[in-house]
């Protein structure tokens, strides 16, 4: 599923997928670099105040960053972001 970086940087998200379907995010894509998700922070589901869609939003630590992905249920990865570097 592809996304954007808050940069404006396209960016591609692989999920782990298990009997549910795509479940959790397992990797951030870059180009050809991949990098794994070390750990899932949290997960929330919420109901985008402009759209009304409902979204997963995960947070996770990957490549010593904690990164924040809001997908929606049909899978559609709806934005990516990252905050400073911090142990968690």
């Amino acid at each position: 599923m592809t996304g954007r970086k808050n940069d404006g940087s396209r960016i591609r998200i692989r999920f782990y997928s298990g009997y549910r379907g795509a479940e959790r995010p397992a990797a951030l894509i870059f180009g050809d670099r991949e990098i794994p998700v070390e750990r899932i922070l949290s997960r929330a589901r919420e109901q985008n105040p402009s759209s009304g869609r409902r979204e997963d939003v995960f947070r996770c630590r990957a490549g010593g960053k904690t990164w924040t992905i809001r997908v929606r249920e049909d899978g559609t990865v709806v934005s990516v972001t990252f905050g400073a570097s911090r142990k968690t």
